[in-house]
């Protein structure tokens, strides 16, 4: 209903869209596997599990070695040692990094190993970005711990530096 000036009266009482919403899928199906947004639970998971790839990577590397005998070998690492580490590496830092995506995804770690290529493995990551977009989430950290190191890091006053103003 439109009165004299053009001021429509139906526009009020209509449902404004969230621009957000609109532009955001809140899940997607991409071959066969449905990437959705991610609940804070699961994103903790991740971090941990990301946290304790070192640990995971050191074991896979030298097995049964505490930290002590680790550093003791390390010392002594000739080229045959460094490319002996080398070789493990190669091979479980893309093993590990596909348990954390399979984790992250709710994706069974075989559909990705023996089903989806590296291309689809991708597209599903850009797709799993699209749904879960973190840029605002990082910005507003970086922000928050951007002022909160600055504050942290100025030294307070000394009680002569003080007298002297």
């Amino acid at each position: 209903m439109k009165m004299k000036d053009g001021f429509n009266i139906t526009s009020i009482f209509q449902k404004k869209t969230d621009k957000l919403a609109v532009s955001v899928p809140l899940e997607k199906d991409l071959y066969g596997v449905k990437i959705r947004k991610l609940p804070n639970g699961a994103y903790i998971k991740a971090l941990q599990t990301v946290q304790n790839l070192p640990a995971i990577l050191m074991e896979k590397c030298f097995p049964g070695m505490d930290i002590d005998d680790i550093l003791n070998q390390l010392k002594q690492l000739d080229k045959d040692g460094i490319l002996a580490i080398a070789g493990h590496l190669m091979t479980v830092i893309p093993e590990e990094f596909f348990k954390i995506v399979s984790e992250l995804l709710s994706i069974p770690y075989e559909k990705l190993m023996d089903d989806l290529t590296p291309t689809e493995t991708i597209e599903i990551l850009e797709a799993f970005w699209e749904v879960n977009d973190m840029s605002p989430f990082f910005e507003k950290l970086k922000k928050i711990f951007g002022n909160w190191t600055q504050k942290v890091s100025t030294p307070p006053p000394t009680a002569r530096s003080s007298v002297m103003r």
